[in-house]
């Protein structure tokens, strides 16, 4: 709908390109801070581009001839010969869009970042927990490894006596080889583990907030940007303009013109509607499809479940093989046989083998169990 504004002979109206002006730039600057991740910038910057585009007025020149009949009628005026006119235009519905394009770019960064949080603890797993088991086994096994060493320097002795044979002692060196071997590829795990941690991820350990937590940020952090990108979209249905231009005419005074035009799409009923049921969908998305975020996180919360099952139950098998060898080695003690102190040994070096793997389940087993808890879950 065009509305024509009354022309008025003197000096051209100024005070519309000067406050659109004023507006453009308040509605620009002083929008959101300033981002740190790479993300967060690109979004903003893009953005705040667009709301430029959006806000600032639009410069027109026109140049008319008119036909030599002189009966022609191209708007706001009428005339002959040639004309030149110098015009200005400004939405401020395009001006409000500006600044809801950058609130969404805002939204949209929020979003992002609360996502990258939980994909940094997806990517990390259960691996800090697994380094931390890990680096107290071989711990314990570097704090044995004189033991081990002095047993087989000890079984050396027995044989050169004649105490034991030569089968006995390879046997309680293949015990000592398996503690030098778990040891390395304890290490070796550990290592590989930590080298496969991406930079600067240090995963839930060191997150101040809770897996569930993260997850319910992550679904308002997105509710909040579709509802910032519905509002922007219902805007499309609606036009609003003003323009004001100035005709220079030689030798009178320079003349203006203006026009408001305000329009709607009758389509905006429907797409409204159709806005309502996509918000509705997403959100039923966001807590129910498998593929999304929150899905992923109870899907790591079941995760540190299971895990702490599993490590229960293999900790209950080492500490009952444990308990036979104490036994064992009880009754071995009042036993008065050549053989007596070879087999303990042997019962030793067993031992030992066995005791990191306690140390490596009960340490798991903690640091699960503390990871449960900061993560909200029961």
């Amino acid at each position: 709908m065009w509305i024509p504004v009354r022309e008025k002979r003197g000096p051209v109206v100024r005070w519309l390109p000067a406050s659109a002006l004023v507006v453009a730039l308040s509605v620009i600057a002083g929008r959101a801070a300033a981002q740190s991740s790479p993300y967060c910038r690109k979004t903003m910057a893009r953005a705040q581009g667009d709301a430029a585009l959006l806000a600032w007025p639009r410069l027109m020149v026109e140049g008319i001839r008119y036909p030599t009949s002189g009966r022609v009628d191209i708007g706001a005026t009428v005339g002959d010969n040639f004309q030149g006119r110098v015009a200005m235009s400004i939405s401020p519905l395009d001006m409000y869009r500006g600044g809801q394009v950058t609130s969404a770019a805002e939204a949209d960064c929020a979003q992002h970042e609360s996502s990258e949080r939980l994909r940094d603890l997806f990517d990390v797993g259960l691996s800090p927990q697994t380094i931390e088991a890990l680096e107290a086994q071989a711990a314990y096994l570097q704090s044995r490894r004189s033991e081990w060493g002095a047993l087989l320097a000890r079984a050396e002795d027995r044989l050169r006596a004649g105490l034991i044979m030569l089968t006995d002692l390879h046997d309680l060196r293949r015990f000592v080889d398996a503690l030098e071997r778990k040891l390395e590829a304890v290490k070796a795990q550990a290592e590989q583990l930590e080298a496969m941690l991406p930079e600067g991820r240090p995963g839930l350990t060191a997150t101040p907030a809770g897996l569930d937590a993260l997850a319910k940020d992550y679904v308002e952090r997105s509710v909040e940007l579709d509802d910032k990108l519905g509002h922007l979209r219902s805007l499309d249905a609606w036009g609003f303009k003003v323009s004001a231009g100035a005709i220079p005419m030689p030798g009178q005074p320079v003349d203006w013109y203006g026009f408001v035009e305000l329009g709607y799409a009758l389509g905006g009923f429907g797409r409204n509607a159709h806005e309502t049921d996509y918000l509705a969908a997403r959100r039923a998305e966001l807590r129910q499809a498998s593929y999304e975020l929150p899905a992923r996180a109870r899907e790591l919360t079941r995760l540190i479940a299971a895990q702490i099952a599993g490590a229960t139950r293999q900790l209950d098998v080492v500490a009952g093989q444990l308990r036979t060898i104490d036994r064992t080695r009880s009754m071995l003690e009042t036993a008065d046989v050549p053989q007596a102190e070879h087999t303990r040994s042997m019962l030793h070096a067993e031992g030992m083998l066995l005791e990191s793997e306690r140390v490596y389940f009960q340490t798991l087993i903690q640091a699960l169990t503390q990871l449960r808890k900061r993560s909200g879950s029961s």
